[in-house]
């Protein structure tokens, strides 16, 4: 059977208090620095995301019989609606290959 030391103790103690405090930081510095954004006030405003390695094109090559359409296949589908409800436009990158080495 486990008994727990003093130092064991002690060493949870130092953790917990290191979390709380870095905790603490985090938030203050989000609260700080969440001042700083500017509202734009523009009418015409734009979001642009890119995203990396998208698997989707590969779903889509894989299964052209099962989609009529580029965006019947799920992930593509979700980002055409978001085009449509907020205008977001999107950079989708992929990689030539999944061998390892990208060979």
């Amino acid at each position: 059977m486990y008994i727990p030391k003093k130092k064991d103790s002690f060493i949870k103690i130092v953790i917990k208090a290191i979390f709380v405090c870095t905790f603490i930081i985090f938030i203050f510095y989000i609260w700080n620095h969440n001042s700083d954004a500017i509202e734009s006030q523009s009418q015409n405003k734009v979001v642009h995301i890119s995203i990396d390695d998208v698997e989707a094109i590969f779903d889509l090559i894989n299964n052209q019989d099962t989609y009529s359409s580029l965006f019947d296949q799920p992930f593509m589908g979700y980002l055409k609606e978001l085009h449509d409800r907020y205008g977001a436009y999107f950079a989708l990158y992929t990689y030539r290959s999944t061998k390892c080495g990208g060979g």
